[in-house]
């Protein structure tokens, strides 16, 4: 919104066997260490991002009709089934970037993952219909048990909190 400020946003996606959708939204700083120069500008950010992020526990059987899980009626005789969570994330970033032109920048990005809310959830989705509903019901109370290997399951998928390193181009 001026030449310093930017506002970043962003949406990842997977589109096959697993859950990973994350939405990213922050605000950040840049200044150009080099103005005599080709443009290299440093830009430090902070951004808040959600998680979703779920593994393919499996297929099952629909033996009861019509039942109600999340909000939705599923009707399908087959639900896939999804284990996984919803986490919030503070996500602070230090990016170098090198403006190849006006319209383009080569970029090298270190961001950490801050976790600060974590719920898990089961998501079902209906298979075999035209018009398939998705539901998503909370691990995180008493009336839902996962089980694996006949024992109480309340792990996390993955250690959320870590450090990433993105290397990539902007179109302006």
């Amino acid at each position: 919104f001026n030449r310093r400020w930017f506002i970043r946003w962003g949406i990842t996606r997977e589109f096959y066997n697993s859950i990973y959708r994350e939405h990213s939204f922050g605000l950040g700083w840049q200044f150009n260490l080099a103005p005599d120069k080709r443009p290299f500008f440093l830009r430090p950010s902070i951004q808040h991002s959600r998680l979703d992020y779920a593994r393919k526990v499996g297929v099952a059987e629909n033996d009861f009709g019509k039942f109600k899980a999340g909000g939705e009626k599923l009707r399908s005789d087959e639900i896939t089934m999804y284990y996984g969570s919803r986490v919030h994330f503070f996500k602070p970033s230090l990016e170098m970037a090198l403006e190849l032109n006006p319209d383009l920048d080569l970029f090298i990005r270190g961001s950490y993952l801050l976790p600060f809310a974590d719920n898990r959830h089961l998501y079902l989705r209906e298979k075999g219909r035209v018009f398939r509903r998705k539901a998503r019901t909370s691990l995180d109370n008493d009336h839902n048990l996962v089980e694996r290997d006949d024992a109480p399951f309340n792990g996390k998928l993955a250690d959320y909190q870590s450090f990433l390193i993105s290397i990539g181009v902007v179109f302006k």
